[in-house]
């Protein structure tokens, strides 16, 4: 029986599934509210005879306990198998000696740590020496009970007592000192890394013990907080506090609250507050984030209101910034086109602590207080506004300039065009001076930024009911858009337009719409040939709607004008070929080259390429809203059903969404003959496209 089989066999599904879900009995199987999507009648049932569960509800998942783990953790498969082996004791070899030997070894560290942790928690409870820890905390309103729910521990003052200890218990001083629990001498030999200090244990995110945060005792020890250095198992950067305890709580709330200190969360989390967690003296780095994201939707960083805690979180922000927006990739819409969007799924906030109070003193003195601090925390962009421009003079035109200088790479880095153009009129108001000049200054900082790394290429099929958007081999036409005028060079674009924005990505998806705009925009002409073909078969002549993304929609109409001559004298500059703002120009261009840099053909061949895209950019379209109208189906219906038996069967809603559904997969069911038997429509069918 291989790895993956033995743990399968060995998980008890109804425990596992009930320690995360209240299960109830039902015959011989076990049911729930699903806790993957809202609702109000249980449709999760679990099957303990196949060890698998499955939602017969909106979300329609299953699976067995790995893909449950997968799913409430966030996790791939590799660490749901770890997790889990863990749980029912299989062992999961590695596949080298090498890689063996360092599990193992991570196993001694883990074990030297947990062993120290114990040692020094009975030290505290215990201990007369520990009295001195003991006063302290108790000064700092934390008893027996919160001492022993996070494991608090005492470090005796002395240079050699933890690691004899250590040692007694068949621990050797490699291993010690690997686990950031002894220190080399310089003349020789080792001694106590944590001394006369309490002692705070620091897990992983699995809830190992990795490494302890230590307050001194004494007013002359420095520093007064002392972290364990770098070790195999442990890296501050990577690293939150509590996050362990605190993730289900982030889970199901959807949020996450970091603070600075240890005292912060454990004041925190005996007040109730259990979705907080500490960066361990650091500024957040992006693989907090990432660890952050995959339990939160929303992030709120509380840090001191002083200088220093001022600062860290403008660090923290540029991190968080960063991280959290992830790549920009397409996105298929409703309609089956495909927008660019950020993968940001966070919502980046900051909560401004009252003035010489930490987290600590804001939830000791006030809990409410610090409950409306957290729901009221600011945008991220809103905290940057007033914290990059509260040094500075904003009457002074110079302090316009540097603010300017500060806050338009921020707003520059939104993906969004509309949240960014919001922002920039934000920022305009507060200097008091016209959006314009800053549009300009924010396409010239667009242009110098054409040396970072472009986003990630899209290289995956288009969202369309069959898979991939077909090739075009096309015909390199000397006429088209050359001969209706070339685009400016991007230089010599009038840097005072208030048209400058920020470019699109500089690798748009090929799919459908674009590969459609590619070939028209190598040749306007070819539009009228295509509407001709659609109005054949009863189809609406392409439009500008069947271009969802704003600048696929004005590149469209821009190729209308041209293909009928001369665009009218009040058009606007993003509908004229011959006079594009710079980010039309870019997305055009490098649309157009794409098109021509294919194999030669035929014209009426192109045409017929270009009407069998157009028919899968509408089937396409039709499948994402067919998909979205079901989900709304079985929301309506159980919202029916819990208004009782009498009114399911007639509810106007559900009515509705079944009608839309029949007449939408009427369109689909015709647009999918219309492309199998296109031949008797275009002429000789085209066996090589689509």
């Amino acid at each position: 029986m291989n790895p993956v089989d033995e743990v399968r066999a060995r998980i008890d599904i109804v425990e596992l599934i009930g320690e995360r879900v209240p299960l109830k009995k039902a015959g011989r199987t076990f049911k729930a509210c699903c806790p993957f999507h809202q609702e109000r009648t249980p449709s999760f049932v679990v099957f303990p005879e196949s060890g698998s569960w499955r939602c017969f509800g909106a979300c329609g998942t299953g699976g067995d306990a790995f893909d449950f783990i997968m799913r409430t953790e966030n996790l791939p498969f590799r660490d749901a198998l770890e997790f889990l082996a863990r749980r029912v004791g299989v062992d999961l070899s590695p596949a080298t000696p090498e890689a063996k030997a360092q599990v193992e070894r991570s196993k001694r560290l883990r074990d030297a740590v947990l062993a120290a942790a114990e040692h020094w928690h009975g030290l505290l409870l215990r201990a007369p020496e520990a009295e001195a820890a003991r006063v302290y905390l108790s000064g700092r309103g934390f008893g027996t009970d919160i001492a022993k729910s996070f494991r608090l521990g005492f470090a005796p003052d002395s240079w050699d007592a933890t690691g004899n200890h250590l040692r007694a218990m068949g621990f050797h001083d490699d291993d010690l000192l690997a686990a950031g629990l002894l220190r080399e001498r310089d003349g020789g030999g080792h001694y106590d890394y944590f001394r006369n200090r309490v002692v705070i244990p620091i897990h992983n995110v699995r809830g190992e013990p990795v490494g302890f945060g230590a307050r001194a005792l004494d007013a002359d020890s420095q520093p007064k907080y002392l972290n364990s250095p770098q070790t195999p198992i442990f890296d501050k950067g990577r690293t939150l506090f509590a996050l362990d305890r605190a993730r289900q709580t982030i889970r199901d709330s959807e949020e996450a609250v970091v603070v600075e200190g240890y005292t912060d969360v454990i004041r925190a989390h005996a007040a109730g507050f259990t979705n907080v967690v500490a960066s361990l003296g650091t500024a957040l780095t992006e693989h907090h984030v990432a660890l952050l994201k995959r339990f939160a939707k929303r992030i709120v960083l509380a840090l001191d209101a002083d200088a220093a805690g001022q600062a860290a979180t403008v660090r923290g922000l540029d991190v968080i910034r960063e991280a959290a927006a992830g790549d920009v990739v397409p996105v298929p819409t409703a309609r089956g086109a495909v927008r660019f969007a950020s993968t940001l799924e966070v919502d980046l906030r900051v909560a401004v602590l009252p003035a010489g109070k930490d987290p600590d003193d804001v939830i000791r003195d006030d809990p409410e207080g610090w409950r409306s601090l957290i729901a009221g925390a600011a945008p991220v962009l809103g905290y940057l506004l007033d914290a990059l421009t509260a040094d500075l003079d904003l009457n002074d035109p110079s302090a316009k300039q540097t603010a300017a200088e500060r806050l338009i790479p921020v707003i520059a880095d939104i993906p969004d065009p509309i949240v960014r153009s919001a922002w920039m009129a934000r920022l305009a108001d507060k200097l008091r001076v016209d959006e314009r000049a800053l549009a300009a200054r924010m396409g010239q900082v667009a242009r110098a930024r054409t040396t970072r790394p472009a986003p990630r290429r899209f290289d995956g099929p288009a969202a369309t009911g069959d898979g991939a958007a077909p090739a075009i081999p096309v015909v390199a036409d000397s006429g088209g858009i050359d001969a209706q005028g070339r685009h400016a060079p991007h230089d010599q674009t009038d840097p005072g337009q208030a048209t400058a924005t920020v470019p699109p990505p500089a690798a748009p998806p090929d799919n459908h719409a674009t590969r459609i705009l590619g070939f028209l925009l190598a040749a306007p002409s070819r539009l009228a040939a295509l509407n001709e073909a659609l109005r054949a078969v009863d189809e609406a002549v392409l439009g500008s709607e069947d271009f969802l993304d704003p600048l696929q929609g004005d590149l469209f109409e821009a190729v209308r004008y041209a293909a009928h001559g001369t665009p009218p004298p009040d058009a606007p500059a993003e509908q004229r070929l011959d006079a594009l703002p710079e980010a039309h120009a870019r997305l055009a261009d490098t649309l157009r080259r794409r098109a021509v840099s294919g194999p030669s053909a035929a014209e009426p061949t192109v045409v017929q390429s270009l009407w069998r895209l157009v028919l899968r950019l509408r089937e396409g379209a039709i499948v994402q809203e067919l998909e979205a109208l079901r989900f709304e189906q079985t929301e309506a219906r159980l919202e029916a059903d819990a208004d009782g038996p009498e009114v399911a069967p007639t509810s106007v809603r559900v009515r509705e969404l079944d009608q839309r559904v029949y007449q939408l997969t009427a369109i689909k069911r015709r647009l999918s003959r219309l492309l199998v038997s296109d031949g008797a429509v275009m002429g000789k069918r085209d066996r090589g496209f689509g």
